[in-house]
């Protein structure tokens, strides 16, 4: 196996460790334990065997870290083809000026090379990551003055549904008070007028027929000053009242004063009660 091969091996783990060594006689004899490969000078150590021990082939066994322990990954084995070899300068010897002879590190250069990759692909990836962070920040600045926009919309709607409701809710009010529902309540919530208003009419509906008719009705049908239309719906009403309930009767009496009182409500009941079989079958 080359150089190349095994360094794929041990940097696709995240943590490796290695034993390193020569095999003599048959038997591994181990010459570095378990380094930490992150150090990054294991293959100055390999290249350091073949030179110091001068053996073909060196071995290496990569460890992963397993609790306390270490778990063998792989055994690999790497043959000497001659870049492993770091020769030591040549010193001229004593008498002789001969210059020393240097002989290129392809293993260093190597070692160098793949170096100054990491650290390119690295700033690279930190170029990367700051950009990517730039995107984040305008994303979240973006969602936040959404966010603020969304939140004041849903405040002013909410303020708008609640004056608009208050408004329903006045008209409907005001709409009560006008009819002749409203009426009755509030001369039923005046115990004053309700006495009097009972009294009246119990003195006017515990009259026998025949007094009625002798006194009132005689009275109304010789009064020159109402007319024959306005006689019928008198007669009308009296007949209607005669039929009600005492209780019933005393409501009737205090409206038709409250009415009095109030003579435009008059046009608006008799509004109101036009409209409303137009609105009930809208309704159905």
């Amino acid at each position: 196996m080359n150089i190349d091969q095994t360094t794929k091996i041990i940097t696709s783990r995240p943590q490796s460790f290695l034993d390193i060594g020569i095999i003599e006689g048959g038997e591994k004899k181990l010459i570095h334990r378990k380094y930490d490969a992150s150090n990054g000078n294991w293959k100055k150590l390999i290249a350091d065997v073949f030179t110091d021990f001068g053996v073909p082939s060196v071995f290496i066994d990569i460890y992963a870290p397993n609790g306390s322990s270490f778990k063998l990954v792989r055994s690999v084995t790497l043959n000497n083809d001659g870049s492993y070899l770091q020769q030591q300068p040549q010193f001229p010897m004593a008498g002789l000026g001969a210059a020393p002879t240097q002989i290129p590190d392809h293993f260093t250069a190597y070692v160098l090379r793949e170096k100054d990759e990491k650290i390119r692909e690295r700033e690279d990836r930190i170029l990367e990551l700051k950009d990517q962070h730039k995107l984040d920040q305008d994303t979240i600045r973006e969602l936040r003055e959404k966010n603020w926009e969304l939140e004041k919309a849903a405040k002013f709607m909410q303020k708008e549904f609640e004056l608009q409701r208050a408004e329903e809710n006045l008209q409907r009010e005001n709409d009560r008070k006008g009819s002749l529902e409203g009426i009755a309540e509030t001369v039923m919530a005046n115990d004053k007028l309700m006495d009097i208003a009972h009294a009246l009419i119990m003195s006017k509906i515990q009259q026998q027929p025949q007094q009625v008719e002798a006194s009132g009705m005689t009275a109304l049908d010789s009064d020159p000053s109402i007319s024959e239309g306005k006689k019928q719906i008198i007669r009308e009403i009296a007949e209607w009242l005669k039929m009600q309930h005492d209780a019933t009767a005393s409501k009737i009496y205090a409206i038709f004063n409250q009415l009095a009182m109030n003579p435009k409500t008059i046009d608006k009941l008799i509004n109101d009660f036009s409209n409303e079989p137009v609105q009930k079958a809208n309704n159905h």
